[in-house]
């Protein structure tokens, strides 16, 4: 065997033993972690402009949860919860996402039938 891949051997197991000592660790800090962040981003494909009576699409939509641990997690779309599920109206100005204790009110548009969307 050459030096390098010695070295390469020596590191690869020295990684794999810092993996198995750390992981505990965080399964273990897991049960204490608590959300202290929640926002709602637009991805590519999100729409944000309604004519009324259509119906809130969560496609593209991402949310980001951040823990008391410093630890980032993210939703997307098919796993959002929104308090608008019914036909949108003029007076929708913005659509409530959930999560937890926490509401994030992401802005939308929603213009009469006669009026296209932007």
């Amino acid at each position: 065997m050459t030096r390098r891949f010695k070295f390469f051997i020596l590191i690869t197991c020295i990684c794999a033993l810092l993996a198995l000592c750390i992981t505990p660790i965080l399964a273990e800090n897991e049960d204490q972690r608590t959300a202290t962040e929640f926002m709602i981003m637009k991805g590519v494909n999100s729409k944000a402009n309604y004519t009324v009576g259509e119906f809130f699409d969560p496609t593209g939509f991402i949310a980001k949860i951040t823990y008391n641990d410093g630890y980032i997690d993210w939703l997307f779309d098919k796993d959002l919860t929104y308090l608008e599920t019914g036909a949108l109206t003029v007076d929708n100005n913005f659509v409530t996402f959930t999560y937890g204790a926490f509401e994030y009110k992401y802005p939308i548009t929603v213009v009469p039938a006669n009026i296209e969307p932007e």
